[in-house]
């Protein structure tokens, strides 16, 4: 289960604040913030709600009780939205595929496509294994992405623009390395066959 300290983080990135300034919103010292942040101490209850009234959510959430998904309101969908985009960012670091990724945290890998999807958001205890396996947690969600550079944009927008390639490349993206040497050999073949340089 995520602490309070890491849910408070992520609000308070996810506002643009500094701990200084969401202080100054709340009527309380910076110094309170940041012990809060960092676990050395918890605020009463009265505080508490300060912070979930400041942010528009209720003391579950604040305090990592609810199932994010089973809440209606547009910070719920946010997160999932936050949270896919990251997870894709993570395995493209990763190098592996998501086969790969869902053996090693012992998930089906067609659940966690649904998660790279967005189609599905993890139970409490998966999702504490994702922050165990990338090594993050919410308060990384409000970090920014880094900006793909226009060569991979380029590439992107082709595959997505061709049927063919892209049906080609949901087919391949969970290859193994073997697998997907043979393609490119036969890829090859088949290239030169059609500028007529066969050997």
């Amino acid at each position: 289960m995520s602490d309070f300290k890491d849910i408070l983080k992520y609000y308070r990135k996810l506002n643009n604040l500094s701990q200084r300034e969401f202080a100054l919103r709340l009527g309380i010292s910076p110094s309170a913030i940041s012990m809060y942040e960092a676990g050395q101490r918890e605020p009463d209850f009265k505080t508490e709600e300060k912070i979930a009234d400041f942010f528009n959510i209720d003391l579950n959430t604040l305090r990592g009780r609810s199932q994010l998904l089973n809440t209606s309101n547009s910070t719920s969908h946010d997160l999932q939205s936050m949270f896919t985009l990251k997870l894709n960012e993570l395995v493209l670091q990763s190098e592996k595929t998501q086969k790969e990724i869902a053996d090693d945290i012992n998930v089906s890998p067609q659940t966690f496509n649904t998660w790279c999807q967005g189609i599905a958001f993890p139970r409490k205890d998966k999702l504490q294994l994702l922050f165990d396996y990338f090594n993050f947690g919410y308060s990384d969600l409000a970090e920014p992405l880094k900006e793909p550079d226009s060569y991979t944009i380029a590439i992107a927008r082709t595959i997505y623009e061709n049927p063919d390639l892209l049906a080609l490349f949901e087919l391949a993206k969970d290859a193994s390395p073997e697998a997907l040497q043979l393609l490119q050999d036969v890829l090859s073949v088949l290239n030169r066959k059609g500028r007529g340089n066969v050997d």
